[in-house]
């Protein structure tokens, strides 16, 4: 039997924000995300409720790693000093 491939929400998120960013937030399908995600139907509902909700953590990775981007930047100017 096949080993099942791990799922890195990380990843599927980055992925979303990306097909987001592509297509805008009305015009990107569920079916738009979950191929872009590498997932199926089943683990599609499953992990996630709807696009609003991988919209929403799309939205929080994307601000959480522009402020952590933010601190190491100025982290790095202090540090030069």
């Amino acid at each position: 039997m096949a080993r099942q491939k791990e799922f890195d929400r990380d990843k599927a998120v980055e992925s979303a924000l990306a097909t987001f960013r592509k297509n805008g937030f009305g015009a990107t399908t569920t079916e738009d995300l979950r191929l872009a995600m590498g997932i199926d139907v089943r683990a599609f509902t499953i992990l996630f409720k709807g696009k609003r909700e991988i919209y929403l953590e799309a939205l929080r990775k994307y601000n959480s790693d522009r402020v952590l981007g933010f601190f190491r930047d100025l982290q790095e100017v202090w540090i030069s000093s």
